[in-house]
C-alpha cells in the first residue's frame, strides 16, 4: 500500500508540474502575442489606434465577454447555418492589427455591429442575449464617439477633417461622411 501511495503521489506531482509548465508556456505565448500586437498597432494611423482601443475596452467589459471569441460550433451547431457572416470581437481586433480596414471607419463600425446583430438574429427574444447585444451596441457607440470621433488631441492633417473642426469647442473629428 505504501508503494502505491508513493507512486500515486509521484504521479500527482508530475501532473502538477506538467500543468504548471503548460500554464507558464501559455502565459509566455500570450505575452509574446500581445507584444507582437503592440508593435503592429504602434505602426497604425492614429484613427486606427483609437479604434483598437475601443475594441480593447469592449473586450475587457465584463458583460461583453460573450462576444470576444467565435461561437463554438459544437456548443451551437445551428449557429453557422443561421448566421451568414459570423464575427467575434477578436476577429475585428485582428483585422485592425492587420490593417484590413485601412482608413475605413465605416467598415470597422459595420463589423462591430455585425457581431452584435448576429446575437440578435440567432437568439430568441426571451434568451436575454438580445438585451445584452443592444447594451453592447450602445456601449460601442458611446466609446466610438468618445474615443474616435471626438478628441481633443491634435491629429495629423490626414487623420481628421479640418472642415468639421469646431474651434469653439477645440474638437476635431477624425473623419466625416
Amino acid at each position: 500500500k505504501a508503494r502505491r501511495a508513493e507512486i500515486r503521489a509521484r504521479k500527482e506531482k508530475e501532473a502538477e508540474a506538467r500543468a504548471k509548465a503548460e500554464a507558464k508556456a501559455a502565459a509566455e505565448a500570450e505575452a509574446k502575442a500581445r507584444e507582437e500586437e503592440r508593435i503592429k498597432v504602434s505602426g497604425l494611423p492614429e484613427g486606427t489606434k483609437r479604434c483598437f482601443q475601443v475594441i480593447k475596452d469592449l473586450m475587457s467589459h465584463p458583460i461583453l465577454e460573450v462576444f470576444n471569441l467565435p461561437v463554438d460550433p459544437d456548443a451551437n451547431p445551428r449557429y453557422y447555418n443561421t448566421v451568414k457572416q459570423p464575427l467575434a470581437l477578436s476577429d475585428v481586433r485582428r483585422h485592425l492589427c492587420d490593417g484590413l480596414y485601412g482608413d475605413s471607419l465605416t467598415a470597422f463600425y459595420r463589423d462591430v455591429q455585425v457581431v452584435f446583430d448576429n446575437a440578435t438574429c440567432f437568439n430568441s427574444q426571451n434568451s436575454g442575449m438580445i438585451e445584452v447585444a443592444d447594451k453592447a451596441s450602445a456601449i460601442f457607440e458611446r466609446l466610438l464617439l468618445e474615443q474616435v470621433l471626438k478628441c481633443r488631441q491634435d491629429l495629423c492633417v490626414t487623420d481628421n477633417c479640418l472642415t468639421c473642426w469646431d474651434p469653439l469647442l477645440d474638437m476635431r473629428y477624425l473623419l466625416c461622411d
